[in-house]
């Protein structure tokens, strides 16, 4: 799978380190655990203890959830995958830029969750759309440049 980062291919290592996520899973028996519940990144609550077991997080055009999913993933040192969609500027009027302003474009929402951690890297995936993903690789994914 060729994923873009800032315009170019993900390094191998970052490749390495998502590759190795995925591997433990596989071994671990089920592939993925699906959990139909609300979740807005309470990591005390059901959802979000469930997340300390998991080896990754995953979020394909999560809509509300994408912040939820980043800050939960940050919060427990865990590897995150995000495809982000809507902004839904009326719904989180809370957030801003680092300019100050609010966040109202896509653009703005992908610049808002990119400055949450410095260890977030952006690429693009091999399809028509929003094919941004917003990555990182866990406290011990060798996110130090």
């Amino acid at each position: 799978m060729n994923i873009m980062a800032d315009r170019h291919l993900v390094s191998d290592s970052d490749a390495g380190a998502l590759l190795a996520v995925a591997s433990r899973s596989e071994k671990g028996g089920a592939l993925f655990q699906h959990l139909a519940s609300e979740f807005w990144g309470d990591v005390d609550g059901p959802v979000g203890r469930s997340l300390t077991h998991c080896d990754v997080l995953v979020g394909m055009h999560p809509d509300q959830a994408t912040e939820p999913i980043i800050d939960a993933a940050l919060a427990l040192g865990k590897p995150f995958a995000v495809v982000p969609c809507c902004v839904f500027p009326d719904l989180f009027p809370h957030r801003r830029t680092r300019t100050g302003g609010p966040v109202r474009s896509y653009l703005d929402f992908m610049e808002y969750l990119t400055g949450k951690d410095p260890g977030i890297k952006m690429g693009y995936l091999p399809f028509q759309g929003r094919n941004r993903v917003l990555y990182h690789l866990g406290r011990s994914g060798g996110d130090d440049e």
